[in-house]
């Protein structure tokens, strides 16, 4: 299977209406050529798997399929998918190999195994590559010998669970979970544990750590226990392999209490029960994840730093409600859970509090607005953070925020003038209430004692009384349906002008900054032409491009809505500025998100205000789908700078 037919087909299955080969040629980032050119390959691909890609002149192409069929296509075709034609396929293969002591394995040798070109694992080389710099190891080109790969044994693990896991989404379910398994061992994680550990027993692995979670006196929750078995199959098997953590690791600093220490031992033991093999590290990180995932009460609670990062996390919470303008329920509860999420997070960086993928796309499509405030705040932080910021953790805090939302409703305070007598004026009072969306009349007045002066302490003021003062908004005596409309109308003015961005900076969003209906082939591109833009009129110097795609390669920066947000702080920002690029066709950010807004901060820490004051508006924008809709319609710079000015 070709690359872009692979491409052609992950597109249509997400898809519920008719694309044209143009339209899929842009969401896919290939030529309109290329996808004529695959589409047969890719009806016949479909066709094997009992799917149909029907076309239709004028229209396009759709996948005739019912939502529970296209379920059952993507197992299917995730099983043709995961050969040596799909990156990820390729990634996982070639990482395993090179994770094999003395693996002696060459270019060419992978080519040959994968049946690809050199210059496609070349290219696959160069990814592999940045993306081992994360976890602090080195691909290395030996002579004579081969490709290798240089870390510590500790990392080197979290890179294997990782390089897992991104093909945990991909596993085709076609083996049933028998009924002896513990229930937080999900159909999924058994068939992808079946098929990436088949060397370990996986319903030994659970007894084990269930006679862990008795002794610990503790219970994980189903993300922390798969998490565990898995971290379990990988110690078993890396050890058998003799790769052992000897070496002082992140985990080092930390201390287990005496249970857990001896929890984790016996549990080694018992996986190896005659070794000859220096284990003592390897209990002591076992004790620590026992730690991470879920006994965090019992450890030693001033080891952790508990108050800088309860500190931490009510600094964030206090940032993220000025900027939302949401109000929260701020329990110990909460300021705790995130709190822990730190301390994990700096005690092992690959901690997952959201465990897949799905969920956290989910979060960003459901909390998009919250989820971008978020991400910029815990960017602004990060130092302080000590670890690496990834989507698993701002969509864990997004969705804690949201948890802990109090609804608030936006109420306009009103006078409301009459000549009626008081019952009739109370029965009009309440009429207007159940009708009107938040309407709050605060006090009825009588005509003979109203004064302009009064008219202040309110946002709007009503009238069934002919008056030569223009302020009041005038009603009939009867309040009808279209008084009541009327009166709607207003308050819905007086909440849009309360939230319209009156901060609006000439030095922050500037036509220059703008670019609309650009076409990219890849989000590199995108953000060059952005960064482009504002070094041009020195709100950055060049090195700001390579600063964000530093990140992006860490964790992408869709928020979504069809929304980027590439966002950098100090490091080659001269002046804060924000360059936006509105796409002619939707851009592939990454696997599962698609962008046709993009919005790159060049933000200048020396006003903190600024900034705060910068992500405020950067919320009310994109809470409000209207204003999206304006934006994402403009045509010209000026147009979409208009929108932005005036958005509510």
């Amino acid at each position: 299977m070709e690359y872009v037919t692979e491409k052609i087909i992950r597109y249509v299955l997400s898809q519920n209406e008719f694309k044209t080969a143009k339209q899929i040629a842009a969401n896919i980032n290939v030529s309109e050529s290329s996808v004529k050119h695959n589409i047969a390959e890719a009806k016949m691909i479909l066709s094997k798997v009992g799917g149909k890609l029907l076309s239709v002149p004028g229209k396009g192409f759709i996948l005739e399929s019912s939502s529970s069929d296209i379920e059952i296509l993507k197992d299917e075709v995730f099983k043709l998918i995961n050969q040596s034609d799909s990156y990820v396929y390729r990634q996982n293969y070639i990482l395993n190999i090179l994770f094999m002591k003395k693996s002696n394995y060459t270019i060419q040798i992978f080519a040959d195994d994968l049946g690809v070109s050199r210059n496609t694992i070349l290219y696959d080389l160069e990814s592999i590559e940045k993306w081992l710099d994360f976890y602090n190891i080195k691909l290395m080109r030996v002579r004579n010998f081969g490709l290798t790969v240089e870390g510590d044994e500790f990392d080197i693990r979290e890179a294997i669970m990782d390089s897992n896991k991104q093909l945990m989404e991909f596993t085709s379910i076609d083996i049933d979970r028998p009924d002896n398994f513990d229930l937080r061992i999900s159909k999924t994680f058994f068939n992808y544990f079946s098929k990436f550990y088949s060397d370990s027993n996986l319903y030994n692995l659970q007894n084990l750590l269930k006679k862990a979670e008795e002794r610990l006196n503790t219970h994980f929750a189903d993300a922390s226990f798969i998490q565990l078995i898995e971290y379990l199959a990988i110690l078993k098997r890396r050890v058998n392999e003799g790769n052992i953590i000897v070496k002082k690791n992140i985990l080092s600093k930390y201390k287990s209490s005496y249970v857990e220490y001896s929890v984790a031992k016996d549990l080694i033991y018992t996986l190896f029960p005659i070794t000859d093999k220096f284990l003592t590290m390897e209990i002591h990180c076992l004790a620590i994840q026992f730690t991470l995932y879920g006994c965090y009460d019992r450890a030693s609670r001033g080891v952790y730093e508990e108050e800088y990062y309860i500190g931490l996390a009510v600094t964030l919470l206090k940032n993220i409600q000025n900027v939302a303008q949401i109000e929260m329920s701020l329990t110990d509860d909460m300021i705790t859970n995130i709190a822990n999420l730190f301390i994990k997070k700096q005690i092992r960086e690959s901690y997952q509090p959201v465990p897949n993928k799905y969920l956290i796309n989910d979060i960003k499509t459901n909390l998009s607005s919250i989820y971008g405030v978020v991400l910029a705040n815990m960017r602004l932080m990060e130092d302080s953070f000590h670890f690496t910021v990834k989507d698993t953790d701002v969509a864990y805090i997004a969705m804690l925020i949201d948890n802990a939302k109090i609804e608030k409703k936006e109420l306009v305070k009103t006078l409301f003038i009459t000549s009626f007598d008081k019952n009739i004026s109370v029965y009009l009072k309440n009429k207007i209430e159940r009708n009107v969306h938040n309407i709050s009349i605060i006090k009825i007045m009588e005509f003979e004692d109203y004064n302009v002066e009064s008219f202040k302490d309110y946002d709007l003021v009503l009238t069934t009384v002919l008056m030569d003062n223009q302020t009041p908004i005038k009603i009939s005596r009867r309040v009808d349906q279209v008084d009541l409309d009327r009166i709607q109308r207003a308050v819905n003015e007086k909440i849009q002008n309360r939230y319209r961005m009156t901060i609006y900076k000439q030095s922050l969003f500037d036509e220059n900054l703008i670019l609309v209906n650009h076409i990219f082939k890849k989000k590199e591109d995108a953000i060059k032409a952005g960064c482009a833009l504002l070094e041009k009129f020195n709100y950055v110097t060049k090195d700001f491009y390579n600063v964000l795609i530093e990140r992006e390669n860490i964790v992408p920066t869709t928020i979504g809505k069809g929304i980027a947000m590439p966002h950098g702080f100090k490091k080659g920002v001269l002046k804060s500025g924000v360059a936006i690029i509105k796409l002619k066709n939707p851009l592939e950010w990454n696997e599962k998100d698609k962008v046709d807004l993009i919005f790159i901060f060049a933000i200048n820490l020396d006003n903190r205000k600024e900034v705060m004051t910068l992500f405020q508006n950067f919320y009310r924008l994109v809470s409000e789908d209207g204003n999206l809709i304006n934006i994402k319609n403009s045509t010209t710079s000026a147009e979409l700078l208009e929108y932005i000015k005036n958005a509510e």
